[in-house]
């Protein structure tokens, strides 16, 4: 971590989280609070809360210690005498690098929880899945032509057109701003929407061909013309594959980890701000 100050916070933060996930989003973790004891003394400490449930005060006190080795017992001693003055609280010592064998049996003999609080490494994610590996396969369609189909009976009595040769007519515009409406001008669909219907069969390929019919009453606006009367839109396309393998590692996602020291249950903080409690090997064996 390198810095005190930001390990504070970060524990701050994690138990700001842990307690919103058990229910007691209301309780408010501070950071830096001074307390004073029962020799008038006021003593430091880095993270704390408090809260009140069936009329008992409940408490809770923080000591962090972000050193390059493990905690050893005079540091825990160090706090439980600051406990012991402030009196009904809990105390919790977080270290990045563990502790020592007898700051551990000491902690356990006065009642002083331990946890490990660090970014994650190799050996957490022992008996775990570390990550998943996806292998996606995404088809695209290709479009090479839309043709709309006329109905030349109608063509042939509203429209005055040339006996012989075509008149090119121009249809500009986004996919989507290209409609098909019925009679009273009212959108019946657009090419993009008809694009993304197109039959695909989950198959690469070519020169796929495929004619959507409009009914009796559909009609596509030209600027020059007005709207003229279809029966359906032919399009001719392509489809395309594209696979790429995609890796979701657990840690890339990982914040931090809490794990009691006492216990070895370990809990993962994301990025995202969740909160999930990991299962032991050594409890998958048992059970």
């Amino acid at each position: 971590m390198g810095n005190y100050k930001d390990y504070e916070l970060l524990a701050q933060e994690i138990y700001q989280t842990f307690l919103a996930a058990e229910g007691f989003e209301a309780v408010r973790v501070q950071h830096n609070v001074k307390i004073k004891g029962r020799s008038g003394c006021r003593h430091q400490v880095d993270v704390f809360w408090e809260f009140e449930m069936g009329g008992v005060k409940h408490r809770v006190a923080i000591e962090c210690k972000d050193f390059a080795s493990p905690v050893p017992i005079g540091r825990v001693r160090d706090f439980f005498g600051v406990l012991s003055d402030i009196g009904s609280i809990k105390g919790i010592m977080l270290s990045q690098c563990g502790f020592q064998r007898g700051a551990i049996d000491f902690a356990a003999s006065c009642g002083i929880e331990l946890r490990e609080l660090r970014f994650p490494v190799a050996r957490d994610w022992e008996g775990r899945i570390r990550s998943i590996v996806f292998k996606v396969t995404s088809f695209s369609v290709e479009v090479k032509s839309r043709r709309p189909i006329t109905d030349q009976e109608w063509v042939r009595a509203n429209l005055k057109l040339p006996d012989e040769g075509g008149v090119p007519y121009m249809l500009g515009g986004h996919e989507n701003e290209i409609c098909v409406v019925d009679h009273s001008g009212e959108r019946i669909t657009d090419f993009y929407e008809l694009k993304s219907r197109l039959p695909n069969n989950w198959a690469a390929g070519e020169g796929f061909v495929h004619t959507f019919e409009m009914g009796d009453c559909a009609f596509l606006p030209i600027p020059e013309l007005g709207p003229v009367k279809i029966t359906g839109v032919e399009f001719v396309y392509d489809i395309r594959t594209a696979t790429e393998t995609v890796e979701s590692r657990a840690d890339d996602a990982a914040k931090a980890i809490l794990k009691d020291v006492q216990t070895g249950r370990i809990h993962f903080f994301d990025k995202a701000g969740g909160v999930r409690q990991v299962q032991n090997p050594d409890d998958r064996d048992a059970s």
